[in-house]
């Protein structure tokens, strides 16, 4: 990981097929598969990327997000195939796929990600300076050490998110709760360093606080990061293998 600790990683760019075997890697990691075809799991990232790119999901034009794009810097060189980007850029990217499997609709996901683009740069950053050491279940599991505890160093950091329905939030007006019953309210979601940080902060939950995703996003930093520089360079037209 020296390298990603002594350069930035939005200096080096990786092609989106390079982008693509690195997530597909990740989410397959200690899989004897991964629980979509590897084409459905390609498709998912283009169509995210085409509206990304497209300009949906910005919100209203009056109150303007604080980026232009949620998986992409506005460098982002090349069209599809050869679109380039960074390590950070793949960063959101994963985040992106998890709140979908998560049950996230795709304009929630973009809404969402477009202003928490910005905060994630900071605790990325410190992820790959310090990043957790990651141990395949696999290999412990054949080793006998399925209850081995965790590591002294908590390296992990997770995302929370409070995510609340309108109708929830605002009983007393039923016109708008009406027309926006479908559409759910994301407090400033918040970051934890280590398990016991996120305990701390869980245990003001309440009857107001009383939902909350929860995304380890220390190991997928790291390893995201670090399957980019193992991708091949894929060539327009080559079929990608499953891996």
């Amino acid at each position: 990981m020296t390298f990603f600790m002594n350069r930035f990683a939005h200096e080096k760019t990786y092609r989106r097929g390079q982008v693509e075997w690195a997530l597909w890697k990740f989410s397959t990691l200690d899989l004897p598969r991964g629980d979509e075809p590897f084409s459905t799991f390609r498709a998912r990232v283009k169509h995210l990327l085409q509206i990304d790119r497209s300009g949906q999901g910005r919100g209203h034009p009056a109150d303007p997000p604080p980026v232009e794009y949620a998986l992409s810097s506005g460098r982002t060189e090349g069209t599809g195939f050869d679109a380039t980007f960074t390590a950070f850029d793949a960063f959101c990217l994963a985040i992106a796929i998890d709140l979908l499997r998560a049950g996230f609709k795709q304009s929630e996901v973009f809404l969402f990600m477009i202003h928490l683009r910005p905060r994630l740069e900071g605790p990325f950053v410190e992820i790959l300076r310090a990043p957790p050491t990651f141990s395949s279940r696999l290999a412990r599991n054949a080793a006998g050490e399925i209850g081995e505890g965790r590591p002294r160093d908590d390296h992990r950091v997770f995302l929370v998110i409070n995510r609340v329905e309108f109708s929830e939030t605002f009983p007393a007006f039923p016109d708008m709760t009406q027309k926006r019953s479908k559409a759910p309210i994301l407090p400033d979601p918040f970051f934890c360093f280590g398990v016991d940080d996120l305990r701390d902060k869980l245990d003001g939950m309440d009857h107001i606080f009383r939902r909350a995703i929860v995304i380890e996003i220390a190991h997928m930093a790291a390893k995201v990061a670090e399957l980019l520089e193992q991708a091949p360079a894929l060539r327009r037209g080559r079929p990608l293998q499953r891996v």
